[in-house]
């Protein structure tokens, strides 16, 4: 992605939670391979000094005019990845009372917020800060494709995957010192056949060369494709129970498959693309009690446990949960890293898997599928 994107000509990235995906230790190697910066200005240290992961801010000359661009990220960052424990996010309209105007000081004529949050925090936001004279708050992270005016401040949410692009164009008054914003336009891309851009292309043909070496091996089939809920929660969960029999239980958050599995070949890489975070598997050993309280109320997937009845029954026993007694359980160490409650419960988890993905590898190797025996035929 980097690559693409240098190869297309970003001048700066807002840093989002996906960036710690794949821990925030790789996160200065892609700022060194990057042509653009990444921004975020509402990060810190724990300690409240500055962080030096990132930039909080940018100016640039843009046809004569002084742009500065200063970076959010979403504040629900702590809760939606465990990388970012040594970081404090910091509230948005604080930071940017606090950066503008020392981006003004260092000379930015005009300045656009970039941001990776979504549209309703954007129009909060947009209200606190109508002093500080921002014509356009970038928005993301909630795949919205929405743009609105909020007193004079243009918000705009540009959508997902390269679906659709805006353009906003801005006319600055030298005499004045006013920005106003002349046109705010989204485009969906909706090409058949579109063109190819030489170097981009050789980008992408060298990647594959180099992650079909390590990714392509086919390792199981299905013929009608599995749709992520609740087909694949199934197969990672009970991959899991069934790779560990000492295990009673195994649960996997909401967000954690990220995709179908499509209808075709199943490779290493569907599987990555299916579980794309760097997380690894605990068990612990928790009391039926303990095990009932930290159950979400929203969706979770789940092997050896079912509902019932308005009561969770034992798939070994058929028996609801006791809450006196002691249950093994599997999850991600995402779900346990952010949860006060299963640190407190279980403090010293067993890693049974460095890698969360294994116990699929392994199952789908256990349990050869194929055309004639597609995986699907397979699945409880």
């Amino acid at each position: 992605m980097v690559d693409v994107m240098n190869l297309m000509g970003y001048d700066a990235c807002a840093l989002g939670n996906h960036e710690f995906d794949y821990g925030i230790d790789r996160i200065p190697h892609w700022t060194a391979l990057a042509k653009f910066p990444l921004l975020a200005a509402n990060l810190s240290n724990n300690d409240g000094t500055p962080t030096t992961l990132v930039k909080p801010y940018i100016i640039i000359d843009a046809l004569g005019v002084m742009v500065g661009i200063v970076g959010l990220i979403t504040t629900a960052l702590q809760t939606q990845t465990n990388q970012a424990t040594m970081l404090k996010v910091l509230p948005y309209a604080e930071t940017l009372r606090t950066v503008v105007p020392v981006m003004r000081k260092a000379g930015a004529q005009v300045i656009v917020v970039l941001s990776h949050i979504p549209q309703s925090d954007l129009l909060t936001l947009a209200n606190k800060v109508q002093n500080l004279d921002l014509p356009v708050m970038l928005g993301g992270h909630s795949h919205e494709l929405d743009q609105r005016k909020e007193g004079h401040t243009w918000l705009v949410n540009s959508g997902e995957h390269w679906d659709a692009y805006s353009r906003i164009d801005l006319d600055y008054d030298q005499d004045s010192g006013k920005t106003v914003v002349l046109r705010a336009a989204q485009v969906w891309l909706q090409q058949t056949n579109p063109q190819k851009d030489a170097a981009v292309a050789k980008a992408i043909a060298g990647w594959e060369v180099k992650l079909d070496a390590q990714f392509n091996k086919e390792i199981g089939y299905t013929v009608s494709g599995l749709p992520v809920r609740d087909a694949v929660y199934n197969l990672v969960d009970d991959s899991m129970l069934d790779m560990d029999p000492s295990a009673d239980i195994a649960l996997t958050n909401e967000g954690a498959l990220r995709q179908d599995i499509p209808a075709g070949p199943i490779t290493k890489g569907i599987i990555v693309g299916v579980m794309p975070f760097s997380d690894s598997i605990y068990r612990l050993s928790l009391t039926g009690q303990q095990l009932l309280d930290y159950l979400p109320a929203g969706y979770i997937g789940m092997a050896g446990l079912h509902r019932a009845g308005g009561k969770y029954l034992l798939r070994k026993t058929g028996q609801p949960l006791d809450p006196a007694a002691t249950y093994h359980v599997l999850l991600n160490n995402f779900m346990f890293d952010t949860s006060p409650a299963l640190k407190a419960a279980a403090p010293k988890p067993v890693t049974v898997w460095d890698d969360w993905r294994q116990p699929v590898y392994d199952w789908l190797t256990k349990h050869p599928s194929s055309k004639d025996t597609p995986l699907e035929s397979l699945l409880k």
